[in-house]
């Protein structure tokens, strides 16, 4: 998510001229970079989350299972969908 941040202010400042350069940066796939974007459309108390908390199960939750969750628009559904998905891992 932190990644997500630095990359969009590449863009913002005009540092890269877009996802793909900077995919090709970090040596990573372009769905790969788009995947990451994507964390940036979570509800801001579960970005919240990931950046402060000191749970360490939040570390341990699969790429895909956060991806189900970016994919969802309204962020009392993410919320509902984040708070399952930290129950599994209790």
């Amino acid at each position: 998510l932190l990644l997500a941040y630095q990359v969009q202010e590449l863009l913002d400042t005009g540092k890269a001229k877009g996802l793909k350069q900077i995919a090709d940066w970090l040596s990573i796939t372009h769905t790969k970079m788009y995947l990451l974007m994507n964390m940036l459309m979570l509800a801001p108390s579960i970005q919240e989350e990931i950046i402060f908390s000191d749970n360490v199960l939040i570390n341990k939750i699969p790429e895909y299972k956060m991806n189900d969750i970016t994919r969802v628009i309204s962020w009392n559904k993410q919320i509902k969908m984040w708070q399952e998905l930290k129950a599994e891992l209790a």
